[in-house]
């Protein structure tokens, strides 16, 4: 997910927008950096030696669920602030499909859907289902920039789909223990875009690149004159691009990179996993019944998750070409396979390119780990 855009698609892209075609190849330098928010090592990112990041932590707020209440966005700017790239982790969203016709007898309300609206009783944001080219839509109508942009491509990842349909039987099986708590499945997606689109800020015109993935099941429960329909999904993480038209396939390989190497760190999922049983926990010790179906939300969450095993890691490692490396202070870093020369300098760039255009100065190349 974090790079399909292979050589002949940016040149498709390059002809669309009538750029020059020279964009057929590339390189990119970047250095691997650790991410700090609220005193805590965060994430890990690959960025150009020349470009600031800063974290935000939302902890707890009305756009995470109780299943993961903390969420991390990234936003790296180069040092003319022309260019942006971003990271946000996963994301839970709730569509209810179908609510029950009669008022809870705890909550005293009919549950109703509500795009941007929070559902109390299972603690998570509420919004349509949207598969991954509408996330991507989705997400670039939130930069804040207060212009329209229009979509003017994206690469065919039907070649992928074989590798999504064996992961997707992979998550039906997390799926199973549903049935115990009285749900049906009745479907599961998983799906994965990259988008592209242009508009204009102040007369330059602007390349966005959104790439993201979703993945959402519909359970249905009818029992003891109870029928509701849902559709819990999420958004394992997504990364944002933009750029002036004229800078953009010049930077699109380093975005390739920060795209392979941007992630959440372990802390993190620790930290989020903390936070989620001591919020389920403190409802259930204040007996707060209304927090109880939010409590078997996160138990359901925490099942199709498996912790760990679906962060951002892997739902891209298994959908890529790429080869990881290993630079001289052991830190592990990820380049796409388009990437056919890099190179490690001695201040700790890693360089990358689609053609043997020279070794850097002070530089050794590096093999695959195999």
């Amino acid at each position: 997910m974090r790079c399909w855009m292979k050589a002949g698609l940016l040149l498709a892209l390059c002809l669309f927008l009538g750029l020059s075609a020279q964009a057929e190849e590339g390189s990119a330098a970047v250095k691997m950096q650790d991410v700090y928010a609220e005193g805590m090592l965060v994430g890990h990112t690959a960025l150009p030696g020349n470009y600031s990041v800063t974290a935000q932590l939302e902890n707890g707020t009305l756009e995470t669920s109780v299943a993961h209440p903390l969420r991390l966005t990234m936003t790296a700017f180069s040092a003319d602030r022309t260019v942006m790239m971003g990271y946000q982790s996963l994301s839970d969203y709730e569509y209810i499909v179908k609510a029950a016709t009669w008022a809870d007898p705890i909550l005293g309300k009919v549950r109703k859907h509500a795009d941007g609206g929070y559902d109390t009783s299972m603690m998570c944001p509420m919004l349509t289902y949207l598969n991954a080219a509408g996330y991507c839509d989705y997400m670039i109508t939130h930069v804040p920039l207060d212009v329209t942009w229009n979509v003017v491509g994206g690469p065919d990842l039907s070649s992928y789909q074989q590798a999504i349909e064996t992961n997707l039987a992979a998550y039906f099986d997390t799926l199973r223990p549903m049935a115990g708590l009285g749900y049906q499945v009745e479907g599961a997606e998983m799906t994965v875009a990259e988008r592209f689109y242009r508009t204009e800020v102040n007369g330059v015109p602007q390349i966005g690149a959104v790439c993201t993935m979703t993945v959402g099941a519909q359970l249905k429960i009818d029992m003891m004159g109870i029928s509701e329909t849902d559709i819990l999904w999420s958004a394992p993480c997504t990364y944002i691009m933009i750029a002036p038209e004229s800078q953009f396939l010049e930077v699109y390989p380093a975005f390739t990179l920060f795209m392979a190497n941007t992630t959440v760190s372990d802390q993190f999922n620790k930290a989020n996993e903390r936070a989620s049983a001591q919020i389920r926990e403190a409802a259930l010790a204040a007996m707060d019944l209304s927090r109880f179906s939010s409590a078997v939300s996160s138990v359901l969450r925490a099942e199709t998750s498996r912790g760990d095993d679906y962060n951002d890691d892997r739902f891209t490692d298994y959908i890529l070409d790429q080869d990881d490396y290993t630079l001289s202070d052991g830190t592990s870093v990820k380049v796409p396979s388009e990437f056919t020369h890099v190179y490690e300098g001695d201040n700790g760039t890693v360089y990358a390119s689609t053609s043997a255009f020279g070794q850097p100065g002070g530089s050794r190349e590096l093999t695959p780990n195999r």
